[in-house]
């Protein structure tokens, strides 16, 4: 059958082409230059582009402080949080090992007032056994010395020393000579001044003020007899530790402080802990634990190196006001806290004591730590002190049931951190204004926004 059409033409191929580069998108000149008057019809001026370029500058502008305010809120929560549970960590690994495990806030360093007054590394640390002698019959002969610079010398019936038999407690006689050898060996000594005792398994420790040969005093009548002269002879202050500020930490019950002649006692000695293998805690960069503000109880700031030692605090030549250690027992208590602290010979030296309320760390900015009484209350739009900034935390222990939390601060009044010298201590005035920057934190248990 013929399918061809012969009313199609030629020119009704060539119209059909025309058609198709219609249809295909192949415009005319005439199209093509619409076009392109459409487009930049379409476009920005540059009066337009700055008006749009100035109002996200003024929008970046007041977002920017919130920004920065809502990281470094973050970054303080996170620290508080990253400290918290490394205590916790401490704390749990003492319950689980039935020993005793705690935690080394180490200060900055030795060398100025600034690094003296803060801490950005901690260190899990475990304790050696308690020491009761190399024998079982190794026993304290406990007695009240008369010695002038005794504790409690002009109190008669109060035992205020101990003597142990060398042959039964031969790690006492090698800490004796150690001591008596002087540095380094003192530092190396296994049994140290500042050390724990215990007595009769009365569950209170004081510290150990010192460790020497017993000779007999015959101008003493509560002096044991002259057979036991070579022994080693530990001096104690059994009322607990005195700190500067007159309180008395918890000391020996009133039944064993009381002596009548001599008596002998079971006794066991909590040495220094020595440092864990485990990996310290190196705080978030910018933050720290401002030590200048820390201490026990709702005003007490007794890790503050103006409030240790007055008289070398900002000493041009290193000092070493010790490091701050927390020693969780078996039972998840704290054992004891232990911190640079001045004897009764007015020499620096590391103590251990229970302390006798919460304790409180200021978790702060590197650069709010202030090294000096006149700068302690800074509050300038370029430099806050820790304890005025409202983002500063409290990280506080429980030494009664070991709990850790960490809990607001608030800046205290303007009548309060204004500083005067000619009226207040130091120590007068930074107890005022912890107590009322510490509120929060006495009153809570816990901060549920961490």
């Amino acid at each position: 059958m013929n399918t061809t059409h012969p009313h199609r033409t030629e020119p009704g191929r060539v119209a059909g082409r025309e058609r198709g580069k219609e249809s295909s998108g192949v415009s005319s000149p005439s199209c093509r230059f619409s076009t392109r008057l459409l487009r930049v019809h379409c476009g920005f001026t540059l009066v337009e582009l700055l008006v749009v370029i100035g109002v996200l500058s003024v929008m970046a502008g007041i977002a920017l402080p919130i920004f920065r305010n809502t990281i470094k809120d973050q970054k303080t929560s996170q620290a508080a949080r990253q400290v918290v549970t490394y205590i916790e960590a401490a704390r749990s690994r003492a319950i689980a090992s039935k020993g005793r495990v705690g935690v080394i806030i180490r200060r900055q360093g030795v060398e100025d007032a600034t690094q003296r007054s803060y801490s950005t590394q901690m260190q899990l640390c475990v304790a050696y056994p308690p020491y009761s002698g190399e024998s079982d019959n190794a026993r304290a002969l406990l007695y009240h010395d008369q010695t002038a610079s005794t504790p409690l010398s002009g109190t008669a019936g109060v035992a205020n020393a101990a003597l142990f038999d060398p042959a039964d407690c031969a790690l006492l006689e090698k800490a004796r000579r150690d001591i008596a050898a002087g540095e380094p060996q003192a530092s190396l000594s296994p049994i140290r001044i500042g050390d724990q005792i215990q007595f009769d398994n009365s569950g209170r420790t004081v510290a150990i003020l010192s460790i020497t040969q017993f000779t007999h005093n015959t101008g003493f009548a509560s002096d044991p007899p002259a057979t036991h002269n070579g022994w080693v002879k530990v001096t104690f202050d059994p009322r607990g530790t005195i700190t500067s500020s007159g309180n008395v930490m918890q000391g020996f019950p009133a039944s064993l402080m009381s002596v009548s002649g001599t008596r002998l006692t079971p006794f066991k000695i909590f040495r220094d802990p020595v440092p864990s293998a485990a990996s310290p805690l190196d705080m978030l960069r910018g933050m720290a634990i401002d030590l200048n503000y820390s201490g026990i109880g709702s005003g007490g700031v007794d890790f503050n190196p103006m409030v240790i030692d007055p008289s070398s605090w900002d000493s041009a030549s290193p000092v070493n006001f010790e490091s701050v250690l927390l020693m969780f027992g078996p039972d998840g208590r704290l054992d004891f806290c232990s911190s640079g602290m001045l004897n009764s010979s007015g020499t620096l030296m590391q103590m251990d004591y229970r302390p006798a309320g919460l304790i409180y760390f200021c978790l702060g900015r590197n650069d709010g730590v202030f090294a000096d009484p006149a700068n302690l209350f800074t509050n300038t739009d370029r430099d806050r002190a820790n304890i005025m900034d409202p983002e500063s935390i409290w990280i506080v222990v429980n030494p009664f049931n070991g709990n850790v939390f960490a809990a607001p601060s608030t800046s205290p009044a303007a009548t309060v951190s204004a500083f005067d010298a000619s009226t207040l201590t130091v120590e007068e005035q930074l107890t005022l204004a912890v107590q009322q920057s510490r509120q929060l934190a006495f009153e809570a248990d816990e901060l549920t926004s961490l």
